[in-house]
């Protein structure tokens, strides 16, 4: 329990540190580590239901399958949300996400990615983007016995992006084809034998306009609550220094999520 109690301290702790849209989704926090030949799928379902004084319906479900086989690896994100207050809709959100990575070594990676993605409520008909970098990997672990180990990982990258938003004929920012630059930093933190830490932190500038700027941080605290089942509570703002028509800037979200690996 305390190992828990910390671990949610540290999520808001690194969130006043990094206060960090989303170009790029966010893998880390799903990204399978292995160096064994095998086949990986995850699933993760929220459910949030109120009635009586508020009448909400949130509805959260996404997926995992990957494999790795000697130097390769490939997995496939996909992620669905829909929510609805008092019959009037709030959220509708999907995106899917395929990445590879070809291992040159214990240290280095070679990435390439494809990506696409909608949401109505940020005026989002539709994203599509692909490109490839570079990860470095280190780890350490702990031998004192305390069985804390530590890894992270630095990315750069670049991609080729499309948008099209739900905007009116004419409007300079309705459709958009341009490059962008991604960089990020994760770490993850295994602080007890069933309570993992991470962090993640992403920066995605327009190539040759600095100012037009996207970032996105997340960090998560996950419980394994048995082989087969963690619970997941994840907090994750978002940054947009350009946003089309009257989108905010900013975006803040707590979720918490049951995940179900085999």
């Amino acid at each position: 329990m305390r190992t828990i109690i910390a671990g949610c301290l540290t999520i808001v702790c690194l969130h006043g540190l990094f206060p960090v849209a989303e170009a790029q989704v966010n893998i880390e926090n799903r990204r399978w580590h292995t160096d064994e030949n095998a086949i990986h799928a995850t699933v993760d379902i929220g459910l949030t239901l109120k009635r009586g004084n508020s009448e909400v319906s949130n509805y959260k479900a996404s997926g995992t399958v990957g494999k790795r086989q000697g130097a390769h690896l490939a997995f496939l994100l996909g992620k669905i949300e829909y929510g609805t207050t008092r019959d009037e809709k709030y959220l509708n959100h999907g995106q899917g996400h395929l990445r590879y990575n070809y291992y040159l070594s214990e240290f280095l990676a070679l990435e390439g990615f494809t990506q696409v993605e909608y949401d109505e409520f940020r005026l989002l008909n539709l994203r599509a983007l692909g490109g490839g970098g570079v990860r470095w990997m280190a780890s350490t672990a702990d031998t004192s016995g305390q069985r804390i180990s530590l890894n992270g990982a630095w990315g750069i990258a670049v991609f080729y992006e499309q948008e099209r938003y739900d905007l009116p004929e004419g409007h300079p920012g309705r459709e958009t084809d341009i490059v962008r630059l991604s960089s990020y930093l994760t770490g993850g933190l295994q602080v007890s034998d069933n309570a993992r830490l991470a962090l993640t932190v992403y920066g995605q500038p327009r190539a040759g306009d600095w100012a037009d700027v996207r970032s996105i941080g997340e960090s998560a605290l996950e419980v394994e609550l048995s082989r087969l089942l963690s619970l997941l509570v994840k907090l994750t703002s978002r940054y947009d220094s350009e946003p089309v028509g009257e989108v905010e800037e900013w975006d803040l979200s707590l979720e918490n999520t049951l995940r179900f690996r085999w």
